[in-house]
């Protein structure tokens, strides 16, 4: 897996809004991991932390996994 640092603006209607010179490199049609970097100064409630890495945590969950349960 290759990681880019790439500076991306979030629109107030929730899109994120990408450089196009990275967008003409990346794959069309693939599903991306990404990893963002929050200000310090930007306050985020702890409740809403915790119920996106809950979500995060489901929707990563695969059937293969199970096999941890049993440990």
């Amino acid at each position: 897996m290759k990681t880019y640092e790439v500076p991306i603006k979030v629109l107030n209607n929730g899109m994120l809004e990408i450089p196009k010179e990275f967008i003409d490199i990346l794959p069309q049609n693939t599903i991306l991991k990404a990893t963002f970097s929050i200000p310090d100064n930007y306050k985020i409630e702890e409740k809403e932390w915790k119920d996106m890495a809950v979500r995060e945590f489901i929707e990563g969950y695969d059937a293969e996994d199970s096999i941890y349960d049993k440990l």
